[in-house]
């Protein structure tokens, strides 16, 4: 989950730079086209992402990796899911985080 919020989080860097970038022109349309893309981009980042956790939750990689331990691996599967579903609002949020900085 780490892994992953730097993966959005270097998406949330680069977008502050061009948005810092089109106001810096006074582009106000460039700087409000970068954002939408940026938002769409960060959607299908973490829809992407969360199917990478999905996968790794499914075929017990990511549990086997984590621990070898079946109690908190039990304790884990129950997190798991929650982690996987937030992951594109998670996505989303560093995006914004990026664009309104």
């Amino acid at each position: 989950w780490l892994l992953c919020s730097f993966i959005c989080d270097a998406l949330a860097a680069a977008s502050q730079g061009l948005v810092a970038d089109a106001l810096g022109r006074n582009s106000q349309e460039d700087a409000r086209e970068v954002s939408i893309t940026v938002f769409v981009y960060s959607i299908i980042l973490g829809l992407i992402l969360s199917a990478g956790l999905w996968l790794g939750d499914s075929t017990n990689f990511l549990l086997d990796l984590f621990t070898k331990d079946a109690a908190t691996q039990k304790e884990l599967e129950e997190i798991l899911a929650i982690i996987i579903l937030a992951q594109p609002l998670n996505s989303l949020v560093f995006a914004a985080d990026g664009v309104l900085q």
